[in-house]
């Protein structure tokens, strides 16, 4: 903070504060500036230009001062919550470094291994019953498969000796009706074939 200041006097001993050159500063200034010139009738062009105009510069003086007082406790408040929070982070920080140094990975790193072997020997024998049960299931479903194809094959009855009737044009033949005297057959065995002429 700039404080820009004078204490009372005529006209014309605060006429160097309405001077271009120094107003266009203060306006310009990246740091507050505040103006205390004269007593509280007075006015230059400072007092526009700049942040804050105060009537006098005791009343500049009690506010910077108040200002760094302020600000100064601030700064202490913020020293104490900060050693506050390392300390609980630290805190924090020991008691999980105490905690991973109690871990059994650290203090008995090959009871750890043989229960992880242990683990992976038990992960693999559930694989293999899982396996080997799912292929005994189907193996089994192939199996009826196989059993119902073989009992539609056509040819299991003559294999039992049933034998068919063809006629020539090689359609089978289920009924007499459809036998008329002097036709022509074919009878199928499971061992082979014998033409036939019904009578």
């Amino acid at each position: 903070m700039i404080v820009v200041t004078r204490g009372g006097g005529s006209m014309e001993d605060l006429y160097a504060f309405n001077e271009e050159v120094l107003v266009r500063a203060v306006a310009a200034s990246r740091i507050p500036v505040v103006s205390a010139v004269g007593h509280e009738i007075d006015f230059t062009l400072c007092d526009f230009a700049a942040d804050l105009r105060v009537p006098t510069p005791s009343a500049a003086a009690e506010l910077v001062i108040g200002r760094r007082e302020e600000l100064s406790q601030r700064v202490r408040r913020c020293a104490r919550d900060l050693a506050t929070r390392l300390s609980l982070e630290a805190g924090d920080l020991r008691r999980r470094v105490d905690r991973a140094a109690g871990s059994p990975v650290f203090t008995e790193p090959r009871r750890v291994l043989d229960l992880r072997r242990q683990q992976t020997d038990e992960a693999e024998r559930a694989l293999f019953s899982a396996v080997n049960l799912e292929q005994v299931k189907r193996k089994g479903k192939l199996e009826q498969l196989e059993t119902a194809l073989r009992a539609l094959d056509p040819d299991q009855p003559l294999k039992r000796g049933y034998a068919m009737v063809l006629d020539a044009s090689d359609r089978e033949l289920i009924r007499s009706a459809a036998l008329p005297a002097g036709k022509e057959l074919l009878l199928r065995f499971g061992d082979g074939e014998k033409k036939a002429v019904t009578l």
